[in-house]
Protein backbone atom coordinates (compact mmCIF):
# COMPACT_ATOMS: atom_id res chain seq x y z
CA UNK A 1 0.00 0.00 0.00
CA UNK A 2 1.36 3.32 -1.15
CA UNK A 3 2.11 6.10 1.86
CA UNK A 4 -0.25 8.76 2.02
CA UNK A 5 -3.66 6.87 0.75
CA UNK A 6 -6.59 4.93 2.72
CA UNK A 7 -7.12 3.21 -0.46
CA UNK A 8 -5.77 -0.61 0.51
CA UNK A 9 -5.41 -2.90 -2.52
CA UNK A 10 -6.11 -5.56 -0.30
CA UNK A 11 -9.81 -4.61 0.78
CA UNK A 12 -12.21 -5.74 -1.98
CA UNK A 13 -15.96 -4.25 -2.11
CA UNK A 14 -18.49 -6.25 -4.15
CA UNK A 15 -22.34 -7.45 -3.83
CA UNK A 16 -23.32 -10.64 -2.33
CA UNK A 17 -25.33 -12.68 -4.86
CA UNK A 18 -27.16 -16.15 -4.11
CA UNK A 19 -29.92 -18.56 -4.71
CA UNK A 20 -30.31 -18.85 -1.22
CA UNK A 21 -31.38 -14.90 -1.34
CA UNK A 22 -35.10 -16.15 -2.42
CA UNK A 23 -35.72 -17.68 0.94
CA UNK A 24 -35.00 -14.61 3.29
CA UNK A 25 -38.51 -13.02 3.84
CA UNK A 26 -39.53 -9.74 2.42
CA UNK A 27 -40.95 -9.27 5.76
CA UNK A 28 -37.70 -9.34 7.27
CA UNK A 29 -36.27 -6.63 4.87
CA UNK A 30 -39.57 -4.63 5.12
CA UNK A 31 -39.48 -4.04 8.96
CA UNK A 32 -35.81 -3.63 8.68
CA UNK A 33 -34.60 -6.14 11.54
CA UNK A 34 -31.18 -5.96 10.78
CA UNK A 35 -29.84 -8.67 13.36
CA UNK A 36 -32.53 -10.78 11.46
CA UNK A 37 -31.08 -10.07 8.11
CA UNK A 38 -27.30 -10.33 9.25
CA UNK A 39 -28.44 -14.05 10.74
CA UNK A 40 -29.73 -14.96 7.22
CA UNK A 41 -26.64 -14.28 5.77
CA UNK A 42 -24.65 -15.66 7.83
CA UNK A 43 -25.96 -18.67 6.98
CA UNK A 44 -25.74 -18.13 3.14
CA UNK A 45 -21.74 -17.27 3.96
CA UNK A 46 -21.69 -20.27 6.17
CA UNK A 47 -23.27 -22.79 3.56
CA UNK A 48 -20.88 -21.25 1.11
CA UNK A 49 -23.70 -21.01 -1.62
CA UNK A 50 -22.92 -17.12 -3.17
CA UNK A 51 -21.28 -14.96 -5.18
CA UNK A 52 -19.40 -11.93 -5.20
CA UNK A 53 -20.12 -9.26 -7.84
CA UNK A 54 -17.79 -6.64 -8.06
CA UNK A 55 -18.23 -3.34 -6.83
CA UNK A 56 -16.37 -1.71 -10.10
CA UNK A 57 -19.43 -3.47 -11.92
CA UNK A 58 -22.30 -1.90 -10.58
CA UNK A 59 -20.33 1.62 -9.23
CA UNK A 60 -22.84 4.47 -10.48
CA UNK A 61 -25.77 2.01 -10.84
CA UNK A 62 -29.14 3.40 -9.48
CA UNK A 63 -30.26 1.17 -6.81
CA UNK A 64 -33.53 0.16 -9.20
CA UNK A 65 -31.39 -0.69 -12.27
CA UNK A 66 -29.14 -3.23 -9.32
CA UNK A 67 -32.45 -4.42 -8.06
CA UNK A 68 -33.80 -4.96 -11.34
CA UNK A 69 -31.66 -7.93 -11.78
CA UNK A 70 -32.79 -9.63 -8.90
CA UNK A 71 -32.47 -13.12 -10.19
CA UNK A 72 -29.91 -14.29 -7.28
CA UNK A 73 -30.75 -11.42 -5.28
CA UNK A 74 -32.87 -10.19 -2.43
CA UNK A 75 -36.23 -8.08 -4.11
CA UNK A 76 -36.17 -5.64 -1.33
CA UNK A 77 -31.94 -5.46 -0.17
CA UNK A 78 -28.74 -4.85 -1.70
CA UNK A 79 -25.85 -6.81 0.24
CA UNK A 80 -22.76 -5.14 -0.20
CA UNK A 81 -19.95 -6.83 1.52
CA UNK A 82 -16.42 -5.27 2.39
CA UNK A 83 -13.41 -8.54 2.28
CA UNK A 84 -10.35 -9.64 1.70
CA UNK A 85 -9.65 -13.17 -0.55
CA UNK A 86 -6.14 -15.03 -0.73
CA UNK A 87 -6.22 -17.39 -3.07
CA UNK A 88 -3.19 -20.43 -3.37
CA UNK A 89 -2.78 -23.72 -5.10
CA UNK A 90 -2.18 -26.92 -2.95
CA UNK A 91 0.91 -29.57 -4.25
CA UNK A 92 -1.56 -31.11 -6.21
CA UNK A 93 -2.79 -27.94 -8.64
CA UNK A 94 -5.59 -27.49 -6.38
CA UNK A 95 -6.54 -23.98 -6.79
CA UNK A 96 -8.33 -22.44 -3.72
CA UNK A 97 -10.20 -19.12 -2.73
CA UNK A 98 -10.27 -18.44 1.46
CA UNK A 99 -12.64 -15.24 1.51
CA UNK A 100 -13.05 -13.53 4.91
CA UNK A 101 -15.85 -11.32 5.11
CA UNK A 102 -14.76 -7.33 6.58
CA UNK A 103 -18.32 -5.61 6.50
CA UNK A 104 -21.41 -6.10 5.50
CA UNK A 105 -23.54 -3.08 4.75
CA UNK A 106 -27.26 -3.25 4.10
CA UNK A 107 -28.98 -1.61 2.07
CA UNK A 108 -32.51 -1.68 2.31
CA UNK A 109 -34.69 -0.70 -0.99
CA UNK A 110 -37.86 0.92 1.08
CA UNK A 111 -35.64 3.19 2.75
CA UNK A 112 -34.20 4.62 -0.66
CA UNK A 113 -34.86 7.04 -3.90
CA UNK A 114 -34.49 4.49 -6.12
CA UNK A 115 -32.48 6.86 -8.59
CA UNK A 116 -29.72 6.91 -6.37
CA UNK A 117 -26.35 5.68 -7.40
CA UNK A 118 -25.69 2.41 -5.47
CA UNK A 119 -21.82 4.04 -4.40
CA UNK A 120 -23.93 7.31 -2.55
CA UNK A 121 -25.83 5.22 -1.18
CA UNK A 122 -23.30 2.57 0.59
CA UNK A 123 -21.37 5.98 1.21
CA UNK A 124 -24.74 6.85 3.79
CA UNK A 125 -24.60 3.96 5.19
CA UNK A 126 -21.13 3.73 5.72
CA UNK A 127 -20.70 7.42 7.05
CA UNK A 128 -23.98 6.22 9.57
CA UNK A 129 -21.88 4.06 11.30
CA UNK A 130 -18.48 5.50 11.08
CA UNK A 131 -16.34 4.29 13.85
CA UNK A 132 -12.56 3.55 14.94
CA UNK A 133 -13.59 -0.57 14.27
CA UNK A 134 -14.89 0.12 10.58
CA UNK A 135 -12.63 3.76 9.70
CA UNK A 136 -10.09 1.59 7.55
CA UNK A 137 -12.65 0.34 5.34
CA UNK A 138 -14.98 3.10 4.80
CA UNK A 139 -11.86 5.49 4.13
CA UNK A 140 -11.05 2.82 2.07
CA UNK A 141 -14.41 2.87 0.06
CA UNK A 142 -14.95 6.53 0.03
CA UNK A 143 -11.37 7.20 -1.59
CA UNK A 144 -11.70 4.36 -4.04
CA UNK A 145 -15.22 4.52 -5.14
CA UNK A 146 -16.07 8.05 -4.23
CA UNK A 147 -13.74 10.88 -3.45
CA UNK A 148 -10.46 9.66 -5.79
CA UNK A 149 -8.07 10.68 -3.15
CA UNK A 150 -6.89 11.01 0.80
CA UNK A 151 -6.91 14.68 0.66
CA UNK A 152 -10.51 14.93 -0.17
CA UNK A 153 -11.78 11.61 2.16
CA UNK A 154 -10.07 13.79 4.91
CA UNK A 155 -12.12 17.34 4.41
CA UNK A 156 -15.35 15.16 4.11
CA UNK A 157 -14.81 13.18 7.24
CA UNK A 158 -13.83 16.75 8.80
CA UNK A 159 -17.09 18.10 7.88
CA UNK A 160 -19.02 15.42 9.56
CA UNK A 161 -17.13 15.43 12.51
Amino acid sequence: MLDNTYDAPGINFGILISTDFQFIEDQVVKKNDLEAIKNQIDNILNNKNFYILDFSKIDGLTIDEILNHNKLQSKNAIIVIAYTEMSYTNIYNQKYIDINILSKIIINRNDLNKNTTIDKEVEKTLMNSYNSNNSRIVNCFLERYRYGSKDKVDKVLEKTN
